[in-house]
């Protein structure tokens, strides 16, 4: 795992720990006591039989109890530990999922241009729930498995340094095969998470463009790509799986050929006796603790095959994490009019291919002013630019003194109100369409933004008014129109960014938009697109070149 996976981990494991100290201690605890009530049955064990052997039974009952005893606290601690881990676990991927929608709202709008949706929300729900997996049957359980293992080792070379040594000899071998599965693994992880992104962005593509895919008769090209991405991800799975499989497999057959060789030098005579011989009692310890030490080892090899997974998982969100933000600075934009004053403004998507060429104009605070210009002369463009979403390749974009990408987000809310050409609705209630369930928007605020937009009457007369549930069927579709001017209005803007609202709707419903938009727009900066020249009646008209045309100056 890289250094920088490393500490992203540690940072979020103390801060989770921090925040929730009796977790943390009761899972130390478990720990601790996995380890030590693993380690104390085969000695009892080995009391036993040598009591057994020397005739001597008024102790067995007693042992017999502890060992009983012993054997259920393990369990206990071992239940108690997968209980603590899991529970960690869950904090943790829930804070780091909080984390990156936090992130996302910080992101430029370049991220998701470049970035496919189905990668993004792989990282946040596939990649965060491998760390659970990391957590519960990764890092923490390897560290308990490893003292397991060494605990083991420890007694078994104080009760006969020869079959201690032949152990430790085996270890290496071990090891070294898990280094190699962690490899394997790794890479297959990686291809399968890829392959999951893959996956979902063409599903998104897919439904985004549904209409066009089956108007060209898309639908083989289309499922073909799916198949491909399919078939990447079972290819990947399979070839972990693989490996998975033949480990167990391996150490099992490793075990029973070591406790096979220790028993055989164990009964051999002369010199190997003396090395490595050992009691009867001695012999029931060891063999109880060889079947301890591979159990361990079995499972470190699965548990380092979890955190490869997982770690495939870390690498993308401490990608996703390092993302360039917009920037944040804190500016009081709104004491400093709503003017807009752009100059020498180039802009492309594609660098060869220029949305906007050297284009200048002003707005001075609270005018009006249209936009027209031929399809893809770049209207809705300028729009994202004055909102900050791009910045420029050059020239400069000021809003009321400021670049647009320098406002903070809370900011351009009270600054900006955008009206689009459809009603976008999220979940929730009338008034959570008018609030974005922003905790500064209030009833009053929503009742006199319906009111101003002449939906008051309609809102009111139904049964829970405002709290009533979010239904399409409710309004026309002027009526939603209008709704999403309120949604706009309601935090009292002083820009207002109309972007061809009016473009959906028959005459008489337009008049009605007209009229809302007509009391919405005074004493604001307004800045509407329109191939309808007769929309608007005032203010100034401005005709958008073309950007392979000649550049021009609007004053």
């Amino acid at each position: 795992m890289k250094r920088k996976n490393s500490a992203f981990l540690i940072r979020i494991l103390a801060s989770t720990c921090k925040q929730n100290p009796w977790t943390a201690f009761l899972l130390l605890i478990s720990l601790i006591g996995t380890v030590i009530a693993g380690i104390l049955p085969p000695l009892v064990l080995e009391r036993v039989v040598n009591l057994l052997t020397e005739g001597i039974g008024n102790e067995i009952l007693w042992l017999a109890i502890a060992y009983f005893a012993l054997t259920a606290a393990e369990g206990i601690f071992d239940s108690l530990k997968e209980a603590m881990i899991a529970l960690l676990g869950q904090k943790i991927t829930h804070s780091i999922r909080s984390q990156m929608i936090a992130k996302l709202n910080r992101l430029p709008a370049s991220y998701f241009v470049k970035t496919d949706p189905g990668t993004t929300t792989s990282r946040i729900v596939n990649d965060v729930n491998t760390l659970e997996t990391l957590f519960s049957s990764g890092i923490i359980s390897i560290i308990v498995d490893a003292c397991k293992v060494i605990s083991v080792v420890a007694v078994v070379f104080i009760k006969s340094k020869g079959l201690g040594l032949l152990l430790i000899l085996a270890l290496p071998f071990l090891f070294a095969m898990t280094k190699h599965f962690k490899t394997k693994t790794f890479e297959a992880q990686l291809d399968s998470r890829k392959a999951v992104g893959n996956a979902n962005r063409i599903i998104h593509e897919t439904i985004e463009n549904l209409r066009m895919v089956r108007i060209f008769h898309c639908e083989k090209f289309i499922e073909g790509r799916y198949d491909n991405a399919i078939k990447d991800g079972f290819e990947a799975v399979e070839k972990s799986n693989f490996y998975d499989a033949i480990f167990t497999p391996v150490v099992v057959i490793v075990r029973i050929v070591i406790t096979s060789i220790m028993m055989c030098l164990s009964a051999a005579g002369g010199t190997l006796r003396l090395f490595f011989g050992m009691s009867a009692a001695t012999a029931v310890a060891v063999v109880a603790y060889v079947e301890k030490i591979f159990d361990p080892l079995a499972n470190i090899g699965k548990e380092i095959t979890n955190i490869q997974t997982a770690s495939a998982g870390v690498s993308r969100i401490c990608e996703f994490m390092e993302e360039a933000e917009m920037a944040n600075e804190q500016n009081d934009v709104l004491s400093k009019g709503a003017s807009v004053e752009i100059s020498n403004l180039s802009f492309a998507y594609d660098l060869d291919t220029p949305v906007l060429r050297n284009l200048s104009l002003k707005v001075e605070s609270g005018e009006m002013v249209t936009l027209t210009g031929r399809t893809g002369c770049g209207k809705s463009t300028l729009f994202k630019l004055l909102m900050g979403l791009y910045s420029p390749q050059s020239g400069e974009i000021l809003v009321a003194g400021q670049k647009p990408t320098s406002i903070s987000n809370t900011e351009k809310r009270k600054l900006f109100g955008y009206v689009e050409q459809s009603f976008k609705a999220v979940p929730g209630t009338i008034f959570d369409q008018i609030s974005l369930r922003e905790n500064d928007v209030t009833k009053e605020d929503a009742l006199k933004a319906i009111r101003l937009v002449g939906l008051e009457d309609l809102v009111l007369n139904f049964q829970d008014g405002l709290e009533t549930k979010f239904e399409t069927t409710l309004f026309s579709q002027g009526q939603l129109q209008l709704l999403s001017i309120a949604r706009a209005i309601v935090k009292n803007p002083r820009i207002l960014l109309l972007d061809e609202i009016t473009a959906n709707l028959d005459s008489s419903t337009e008049k009605q938009v007209l009229l809302a938009i007509n009391e919405a727009t005074k004493g604001r900066t307004t800045i509407s697109i329109s191939h309808r020249l007769y929309e608007q009646n005032k203010g100034r008209i401005i005709s958008l070149p073309e950007a392979a045309l000649k550049a021009q100056v609007y004053k």
